[in-house]
């Protein structure tokens, strides 16, 4: 009998999941706290994620994910023109 494997998700399935954003999901596959699969595209890369994958990847963390930096305007927050 085979095994049913478990489908690719999109990160807003995987932000569903955590209750968490989709930029924050993205962070912690950039940095290699959660597996993804990236997947070329013309203008960005596209990730997909097992659900499963997720899960076992954050419950066995023993450190805390530190929050993404937040990035500072050049002009200093000034209105475009």
């Amino acid at each position: 009998m085979k095994k049913k494997e478990e489908p690719f998700v999109d990160v807003e399935a995987v932000a569903g999941y955590l209750g968490e954003t989709r930029r924050y999901v993205l962070y912690l596959a950039r940095t290699g706290v959660i597996r993804s699969y990236p997947l070329s595209g013309n203008v960005r890369i596209i990730r997909k994620f097992k659900i499963s994958e997720v899960a076992h990847d954050l419950v066995g963390r023993k450190r805390k994910i530190r929050a993404p930096k937040k990035s500072k305007d050049i002009r200093g927050n000034a209105p475009r023109r």
